[in-house]
């Protein structure tokens, strides 16, 4: 008896094991169409992008944004991307060369270390780009924005600068990730 209680709870404690260590059912988080309309870059400005998971806990292990490099002096530059609760709150933050970014646009990929959360995030990117060169990111106008803002100071602003208007722009910034 002793002996089918060990192997049973041995059975028990794999099975467990293994459920935690099951692999995440990645999926892509998007507002976009995958065809740009524009672009914009500006030092001092952040773009923001509201998610909301399918289903929580849900995990982001990437982060994708279209854009490119444009101008000279860039090389020293580099651009932030953070994940933020819904209370505007930072859960993960890390800088990345502007070399990340090609002069032809397309979408970069960064890995993020697997943060988890438990509702709606936001992600937001600062490339502090000069006029003289550095990161322009892409937007796509296909359908009304309804989850991009753009920060000023890492806080959202409705103060937007002339050549992007806020109903028409959706940024090119999506999430893998996923649930186990």
């Amino acid at each position: 008896m002793r002996k089918a209680q060990i192997t049973g709870i041995l059975i028990v404690t794999v099975l467990l094991f293994l459920g935690a260590c099951a692999p995440i059912k990645e999926m892509q988080l998007k507002y976009d169409d995958g065809f740009l309309d524009g672009f914009h870059a500006s030092r001092g400005w952040g773009y923001l992008v509201q998610f909301s998971p399918p289903s929580t806990p849900f995990t982001i292990t990437k982060v994708e944004i279209f854009g490119n490099l444009y101008g000279t002096g860039y090389e020293n530059q580099s651009f932030i991307v953070e994940v933020w609760d819904m209370e505007l709150g930072e859960i993960h933050s890390m800088s990345y060369p502007h070399t990340e970014f090609s002069h032809t646009p397309g979408w970069v990929k960064i890995d993020i270390t697997d943060v988890v959360v438990s509702g709606s995030f936001y992600i937001h990117l600062v490339t502090d780009s000069p006029r003289e060169g550095g990161v322009q990111i892409a937007y796509d106008s296909s359908v009304k924005n309804e989850h991009s803002e753009m920060t000023k100071n890492w806080k959202i602003t409705e103060d937007w600068p002339e050549s992007v208007t806020k109903e028409e722009v959706n940024w090119m910034i999506r999430v893998i990730g996923g649930t186990k």
